[in-house]
């Protein structure tokens, strides 16, 4: 009795499937892939996680750069006032 055999479930751009036996499911697509493809896959999902780092790198200095000291900005703004008053009362 011959076993069915079971077919990586990858496709190139061009829609060709590979034709090796599968080996695994993967976590990320659902599809049964060969050894050689579960590495691709894992290798463009590093990728992917490296860009996303990095644009949350990237968001976190703009925030960074947009946040500012309370305390500080408030004596800042007192020291202003503080000079207003003085050249109020010396008109």
């Amino acid at each position: 009795m011959a076993s069915a055999r079971n077919l990586c479930q990858h496709s190139d751009i061009n829609g060709n499937q590979c034709t090796s036996n599968d080996y695994i499911l993967c976590p990320h697509c659902q599809l049964q892939l060969c050894l050689k493809h579960l590495n691709y896959h894992q290798e463009l999902l590093r990728s992917e996680l490296y860009d996303l780092c990095h644009d949350i790198d990237c968001v976190r200095l703009d925030l960074d750069s947009l946040i500012f000291d309370s305390n500080n900005h408030r004596e800042h703004l007192f020291k202003q006032l503080d000079e207003w008053y003085q050249l109020q009362i010396n008109l």
